[in-house]
Parts: structure tokens; sequence; C-alpha cells
């Protein structure tokens, strides 16, 4: 279960967003609420969440301020302003998503799906699957291991993961680590075969299968193409800022 906690000031928006939660089956649990900024930044020290709803507008310390204090943690905003301002220094603070009241139900998921960067189901069996796999990728995981954690047998979980997810479990498993290694290649900090080993292949030859199998291209080809992508990027922002410079 995702643990989270709402920091705003407003007690009708908290309980609208438990209520929410609760109807739709979500998998988070509110271990905690805050209604001021100080109290945001003691409850985030104390719970340690997996996500964090803010407001910006609170007593004691803005959104902002709790922001910068708590560091970059996964943060989505809940406003009630819909201000240009608001989004450019959340982007700048590293918040996952801002969220404008009144919120619905495809609004939060969207925003949680992109804080916490896998989809959960309305099924809590294949919701504790989907979080385990995020979670612990890069460990070697076996079908029996999580019939085990989830209390059934390997087939009845296989079955409702497939029509859940239209995925097999092992298939999913690799999605994401291949995912994850995607991510890491484009830092350009490691070599491939570390990258491999940090999202659970031993094998290098397995990881090659099936990076090409998920992305259509070997990592080395991902790579330089990420590389190049880069390049084109500092370019343009170079010549950008040359035509702002003014001639003398």
């Amino acid at each position: 279960m995702i643990r989270a906690i709402i920091c705003d000031d407003e007690i009708a928006s908290i309980r609208i967003l438990k209520k929410l939660i609760e109807a739709y089956s979500i998998p988070i649990q509110i271990v905690g609420t805050a209604s001021n900024g100080i109290d945001a930044i003691t409850l985030y020290y104390k719970s340690s969440p997996d996500l964090v709803f803010l407001d910006i507008q609170m007593p004691g310390r803005n959104g902002f301020e709790v922001i910068e204090e708590i560091g970059r943690a996964n943060i989505i905003i809940v406003t009630a302003y819909n201000l240009f301002e608001y989004a450019q220094r959340s982007l700048r603070l590293g918040v996952k998503d801002i969220l404008v009241k009144p919120i619905d139900y495809e609004q939060l998921s969207a925003a949680i799906e992109r804080a916490l960067g896998w989809k959960f189901t309305q099924n809590s069996l294949v919701n504790r699957v989907l979080e385990y796999i995020n979670k612990n990728y890069m460990e070697h995981i076996t079908l029996d291991e999580l019939a085990e954690l989830c209390y059934c047998s390997k087939n009845h979980l296989a079955r409702v993961f497939k029509a859940e997810t239209s995925q097999t479990i092992i298939g999913h498993l690799h999605f994401v680590r291949i995912r994850q290694a995607c991510e890491k290649i484009k830092t350009g900090e490691l070599s491939l075969e570390e990258i491999s080993i940090q999202v659970g292949y031993k094998n290098l030859n397995a990881f090659y299968y099936n990076f090409k199998k998920y992305i259509g291209k070997t990592p080395g080809e991902y790579g330089r193409e990420e590389e190049n992508e880069e390049d084109n990027r500092n370019y343009n922002r170079t010549t950008k800022t040359a035509k702002t410079i003014p001639v003398d």
C-alpha cells in the first residue's frame, strides 16, 4: 500500500481527497494530515511517506517553503489557484504534478500514476503485485514469491493479473526493468553492464534481448540516439540564447 500524507488548511479538501481514494479503491493509505506548513514538515519527517498531497496557501509556511525544506519527494500540488506562476515554480522545484480544485477521479489517478511512475488498477491483488515489482524490480522475483506475498495460488494470481493489465507478470517485470534502464542510459553515467546489473539482469545477453524486445533497438543504439537528441537540444538552447543577446 502506498503511504501518503495530505497537507491542506481546508478540512473539506482533505475529506474530498480521502473520499475519492476510498471510493475508487486507489491503493493509498493516508498516514497523516497537516493543516499548516510547519506541521507538514514535521509530519513528513515523522512518517516518511511515498507521496505528498500539498496545498500552496497554508499558514505557518506556504507550500513552496515546505517543498524547499523536504527536498525532492513525490509531491502533488493541490491548489485552488490556477496560476501560471505556480506551475512554473512547482516544476522548477521538482513537483510531480499540479491539481486544481475541485479535483475528480480521472485527474487524481493520472497525477498519482505520474508521481509514482506506474499505473494502478482497481484490483487490490494486482496493485500489490504492481507496487512490489516497481519497488523491487532489481531483485530476483519469482511467481512463487509473489503468490506467497498475495496469499493465493500462482495460477490464480497470473490469471487475474493478465485479465487486469493484458500483460503477464514476468512480462511486466521485464517492462519495468527496461524502462528503468532507459532512464539510466540517458544519464550517461554508467556502462551498459553496470546498468544491466542495477535493473536486475545478471546475464548481459538477457538484458540485450529484453531491451530490443521492448524498445525495438539495442541499448547502444538507444544511447547514441539519446546523446544526439541531447546535443540537438543544447544547440537549440544556445542558438535561442544567442538571438536574445543585443548586438552593438
